[in-house]
């Protein structure tokens, strides 16, 4: 997506919050699988054998092998590091709107982080630069010299 279109259209900038899963429907749709936005999913045979850093997040042990065919395994979904960027409400298009009031609804409703001020103000919840504490990867000490640009 362009520069532009985004100034058009807007995107929702957002993180995972705690434990909270909030389901991905149109990733749903594209992969036949389960996924959950601001997530990554961690597959193993054992929870022993997820990485480390899946251990505590929402787990789905598998073990219906006679309904799905599949081995047993574990899924662990993890939060991403990074925002993600869903659709905004302000699209054109119906489908596209609905996602969008979608995605607004469960950031107002605290399923997810607002990334930034612009999403959070368009969401109409208050801009948390801490993230709760979630992230501490995410918040710029307020002691570090601001980059402004390339010295020539």
């Amino acid at each position: 997506m362009t520069q532009r279109e985004q100034q058009v259209c807007g995107t929702y900038r957002v993180l995972a919050r705690g434990n909270t899963l909030v389901p991905d429907y149109a990733q749903m749709k594209a992969t036949h699988r389960l996924a959950f936005i601001a997530r990554t999913v961690h597959r193993a045979p054992t929870v022993e054998a997820l990485p480390l850093e899946a251990r505590d997040a929402p787990i789905r042990a598998r073990d219906a092998v006679e309904w799905t065919g599949e081995e047993p395994s574990v899924e662990a979904w993890v939060a991403t590091k990074v925002p993600v960027e869903l659709i905004s409400a302000e699209r054109m298009e119906p489908e596209q709107r609905e996602a969008g009031q979608y995605n607004r609804e469960r950031i107002a409703e605290g399923g997810l982080w607002a990334a930034d001020a612009e999403t959070a103000a368009a969401c109409g919840v208050a801009f948390d630069p801490s993230f709760g504490g979630e992230y501490p990867e995410l918040v710029r000490d307020a002691t570090a010299p601001v980059d402004k640009g390339r010295k020539e």
